[in-house]
């Protein structure tokens, strides 16, 4: 079925990490995860004037970044995008939703070193953050991954459409 955005508007605050925070501190409505480096990069960004780094260690630690808000709702989907790319082939970077007492890794693409949008659905389990990074293992020590323009929309399959269910900023899906 096709699925319809209710929201046009990203739900992750600074997904595009354009407010920054100082060296060595998350941007702003992000946290940083254990393991390796985060920074902000003016230099490797696929828009605007940044982007985030998350620089592997050589002991091939675990690291990410991930929302200060609980954004995923229960019970509700979403499409889920960002774009990436990593200095040499990366193939275990985890998407991971979590909660209070859940987590659900529920996306694992792998990364070139070309920029490329990836892009997946998810339905939440619980009220959850967005944790964007990679579980030690694999073969990415000592390896840098780049992030930027990351977007959650809440989505809906959309099952009749008519002319109350378009508007600018939500779908109206009246089979439920």
């Amino acid at each position: 079925l096709p699925v319809t955005l209710l929201t046009v508007t990203s739900i992750v605050a600074n997904g595009d990490f354009e407010a920054n925070a100082p060296s060595g501190n998350a941007p702003a409505n992000w946290h940083l995860g254990a393991g390796g480096s985060n920074s902000s990069q003016s230099s490797t960004k696929n828009s605007g004037t940044y982007g985030w780094q998350l620089a592997v260690d050589s002991s091939n630690s675990n690291i990410g970044i991930y929302t200060d808000a609980y954004i995923m709702k229960s019970g509700k989907t979403y499409v889920v995008e960002f774009w990436a790319k990593a200095s040499s082939a990366v193939d275990e970077f985890n998407v991971h939703a979590y909660g209070s007492s859940t987590s659900t890794t529920f996306y694992q693409p792998a990364f070139t070193t070309s920029w490329a949008k990836y892009s997946t659905l998810f339905t939440a389990t619980a009220d959850q953050r967005l944790w964007l990074g990679r579980s030690s293992g694999g073969n990415s020590a000592s390896k840098t991954i780049y992030l930027d323009d990351v977007a959650v929309y809440e989505a809906e399959t959309l099952v009749d459409f008519n002319p109350q269910s378009a508007s600018s900023s939500k779908w109206r899906n009246e089979a439920i």
